[in-house]
């Protein structure tokens, strides 16, 4: 692959466009959490998608890699031991690559000057039967600050993938905490609360003595998954954590896609 291409890529990541299909939704998800009173914890925003149509070498998986890593500011020295990226120093950064006959995966962890963690996933695959290949990339950053920046961040992100008119794939999560244990109505009203922010239609409903989980959907967000024949685009959990004596919220878009 050409130099050019890298460097096209790299500029649509820094630069970026405005992308139609998020409408605020970031801001949204912070608004909920400070109308109820949550202290924000963090937010994880996950993207990703097909970078090219082709198969490419390690030393272009790398060089792409290594773009992305300088444009998504990770800092620090790098190490050789292989660690992920919470546990990673501020000063430094690892990366891991693996060969295979058909595929190659190219991974990065770090963290950027203001301590957030940050992932990088690139990976080639060879599909010899269809005389093709394509080479994907995904990133993931956990965000401490800056959440009045969050639709800014993501739609310059997001961005990369529009130069080769393939869609890219966003998730994100924003974590909130109370203090003490909520009672179950308490629970159930802040969480009606965040549904009536974004003027949702709850869809499905599940609890147990330890977790509350509503899934929605809300015209104000473009993008959307089905749960059965169902749009479903706004997903809200609240669990008690005895160890920490903490209330956690989850609010993710389409859905919560990390551990709760």
């Amino acid at each position: 692959m050409k130099r050019a291409l890298y460097f096209i890529v790299i500029c649509i990541l820094v630069l970026g466009t405005s992308c139609t299909g998020m409408n605020g939704t970031g801001n949204k998800m912070v608004e909920s959490l400070e109308e109820i009173g949550a202290d924000i914890v963090e937010m994880d925003i996950n993207f990703g998608g097909v970078i090219v149509d082709k198969f490419l070498s390690e030393s272009e998986i790398i060089e792409l890699g290594q773009g992305i890593k300088e444009e998504m500011g990770i800092v620090g020295e790098k190490t050789e031991e292989n660690f992920y990226e919470k546990n990673c120093d501020k000063n430094c950064y690892s990366e891991n690559i693996t060969v295979e006959d058909r595929s190659i995966q190219y991974n990065i962890w770090g963290k950027n000057e203001n301590g957030e963690a940050i992932s990088i996933f690139v990976t080639s695959y060879l599909d010899e039967e269809k005389m093709g290949g394509e080479t994907t990339a995904f990133v993931d950053m956990i965000k401490t600050e800056e959440y009045d920046r969050i639709d800014e961040i993501m739609e310059k992100r997001r961005a990369i993938f529009k130069q080769n008119e393939n869609k890219a794939e966003i998730t994100t999560c924003i974590i909130g905490s109370f203090n003490g244990k909520l009672s179950r109505n308490e629970i159930d009203k802040k969480i009606q609360m965040t549904i009536n922010k974004i003027n949702g239609k709850i869809i499905e409903n599940y609890e147990d003595e330890n977790l509350v989980s509503i899934t929605a959907y809300t015209p104000l967000i473009n993008n959307y998954i089905y749960t059965g024949n169902k749009k479903m685009n706004y997903n809200v959990a609240m669990r008690y954590n005895e160890y920490e004596d903490k209330t956690y919220i989850w609010i993710g878009t389409p859905i919560i896609t990390i551990g709760y």
